[in-house]
């Protein structure tokens, strides 16, 4: 025995002070519920419980998300179907309108009736909304910021790969790249004379691009192109060319002659040997536009100039407004067709400041037509040959066998010394139909300059007196608007981020043509309003698709939550009947050892009465 060294009070401590962390240990287990409530308790399972916590989180959310997605499906197939209703009650007011029983009060009546749907159609299409989301217009649609003829949706540049991140020495055969900037232009121009660019490239514009930069000396360098150049609804504006030497235009033909689409250029000022305005040649052009000033200056007279471009294939739906001047050839919007024009208008000052009489001339449109068809064209504006050959409303010159349907020329021009003619200056082997010239002069009532094999049908001259056949908005096919384009909604309905988590649908679509249905008087009328039916129909039709498959996510993410949560519960539950147990054994424990202790803290007395 010994007084220095209580071993029995050292063994008695140890063995309360683990029965009190056991005992402590037993009471949050108790109080929390969880047998895992720091990593220390079992650190592999720690770590797999807060995996398993934080997918529970995620699942609850994606169930918001599956049941809003389906609140506002909800809300989109109520309003259709409020617009579906109507519809059917327009129809039906068409098949009685069509019953030649009812005088004109009687369809005056009906008419009002129809207007009045009609408008409450298009309220319920432009105020259908969920939680601040428009649903029939589209969801932050990009906008076309180019005044096109025909509208369009940009398409979706971001997954491209940019102009800006190619090897400028290496070549491309194929696919497609985004342009955001001047500098991209012109890395397309260095690589194309390289020959580092294929004919089945396609260059796509990303935004608008504002050339102001280049205002000063001979300006912008034209850029070579010999493949697709897709403007996406955007417009380069600020042309600059300042430069007597060259070919001038926005862009000139490398090798392959260009495909140009849905391009705008605006406040274009191109002065150089032989100009024009978006390209020199090109093989099509298709829904593009020029606002500005060309001048030519080369002296070689055969050469066609035009304020669009100086030869084209083929071009529809393109329009220029401006002035255009060159002492040789010279037209509103081509220079050469030599294939096909439709649809497509100028307004604009076409000047031949020449001063041969037996050479040059001026057209409204196209200098030369060379075997080709024009249909659906106008021109509004002034042709001034000066004392030039060629004069001509429209067209300066028809090559045949060329053809001129449904165009007619509003404006004044001047009278050619050798050739004049409202619609052509010099014609051969040309049919024209349907075509008539609303002279402002009305001292010039040639409609062409007959050189032999002409064909005239339906064709007149008269004054004009402000009244047109048709407009540029006339030339505009119903219904331009890509409904495919509309932007889709996407439902994060999963908790990842892979597309497998997200569901799409486009709940957005046109009723451009809606106005259309009011003319109960016009032939086909009930067929447009079928096709207006049809269109909704199918829309409900893909918002029954798309509640179907919300309801299905729903049902999945309920049976993973329930799953998860089951899991998490086994390994972070506690037993509370097992830890009551621990409980009360540790609780006797302590007390046992707090007892024992005052006996062992006895033991130094005992030695004592040794001495």
């Amino acid at each position: 025995m010994n007084i220095n060294t209580n071993l029995s009070s050292l063994i008695t401590q140890s063995s309360l002070k683990t029965s009190t962390l056991k005992l402590n240990q037993a009471i949050e287990r108790m109080t929390t519920g969880c047998k895992i409530n720091h990593a220390k308790d079992n650190a592999a399972n720690y770590s797999i419980s807060n995996n398993f916590s934080t997918k529970i989180g995620a699942y609850q959310v994606a169930e918001d998300n599956a049941m809003m997605g389906l609140d506002l499906i909800n809300t989109a197939s109520g309003a259709l179907e409020q617009m579906s209703d109507r519809l059917a009650r327009v129809r039906a007011l068409q098949e009685q309108a069509m019953n030649n029983t009812y005088g004109s009060r009687s369809i005056d009546a009906i008419q009002s009736e129809v207007d009045a749907i009609v408008d409450e159609v298009q309220r319920l299409y432009d105020t259908a909304e969920y939680n601040g989301v428009k649903l029939f217009m589209g969801t932050d649609k990009a906008e076309c910021t180019a005044d096109l003829m025909i509208k369009i949706t940009p398409r979706d540049v971001s997954s491209m790969e940019s102009v800006e991140s190619l090897d400028e020495n290496v070549k491309i055969t194929s696919g497609s790249y985004s342009v955001s900037t001047a500098e991209e232009l012109q890395k397309i121009s260095t690589m194309t004379k390289k020959n580092l660019v294929g004919e089945d490239v396609e260059f796509v514009l990303a935004n608008d691009i504002d050339l102001s930069a280049y205002s000063s000396g001979t300006g912008w360098e034209p850029v070579s192109l010999g493949c697709t150049f897709d403007g996406n609804g955007h417009k380069i504006s600020n042309l600059y060319i300042n430069d007597s030497t060259i070919t001038g235009a926005l862009f000139i033909k490398y090798n392959n002659r260009p495909k140009i689409s849905n391009l705008g250029v605006e406040d274009a000022h191109v002065t150089a040997m032989y100009a024009s305005g978006l390209v020199d040649s090109a093989e099509s052009l298709y829904n593009c536009y020029i606002t500005g000033e060309v001048k030519a200056v080369g002296n070689n007279i055969n050469v066609n100039v035009g304020l669009m471009a100086r030869a084209v294939h083929s071009a529809s739906y393109c329009y220029s407004k401006g002035a255009v001047s060159y002492k040789g050839n010279v037209a509103g919007l081509f220079g050469d067709v030599l294939e096909e024009m439709r649809n497509c208008y100028s307004i604009s000052d076409v000047t031949c400041t020449g001063s041969r009489r037996s050479s040059g001339g001026a057209g409204g449109l196209v200098s030369d037509l060379s075997s080709a068809a024009v249909s659906d064209c106008f021109f509004s504006g002034n042709v001034d040959g000066g004392i030039s050959s060629c004069v001509g409303g429209l067209i300066r010159a028809s090559y045949g066998p060329s053809s001129i349907t449904n165009c007619y020329f509003a404006g004044s021009l001047t009278k050619g010394y050798n050739f004049t003619g409202t619609l052509v200056g010099f014609s051969s082997d040309t049919t024209l139909t349907n075509c008539c010239s609303l002279t402002k002069n009305t001292s010039i009532t040639e409609l062409i300059t007959d050189y032999g094999g002409n064909t005239l049908n339906e064709c007149y001259n008269k004054a004009y007196d402000g009244t047109v056949p048709f407009t540029a908005e006339d030339l505009v096919p119903e219904g331009a608007e890509p409904e495919k384009d509309y932007t889709s909604l996407d439902f994060q309905v999963g908790i990842n981020s892979g597309k497998n988590s997200t569901m799409s649908c486009s709940i957005a679509f046109s009723m451009s043509e809606l106005n259309m249905l009011r003319k109960i008087t016009e032939e086909g009328n009930l067929e447009r309003i079928d096709k207006m039916i049809s269109k909704v129909s199918a829309k409900q039709t893909e918002f029954g698709a798309a509640q179907n498959r919300l309801e299905s996510a729903l049902e999945e993410i309920s049976i993973q939550y329930e799953n998860l949560v089951s899991s998490r519960s086994t390994l972070q539950d506690a037993d509370i009947a097992e830890v009551s147990s621990e409980y009360i054994r540790q609780q006797i424990l302590q007390q046992a050892s707090a007892t024992l202790m005052a006996t062992a803290n006895q033991a130094p007395a005992i030695a004592l009465q040794l001495l």
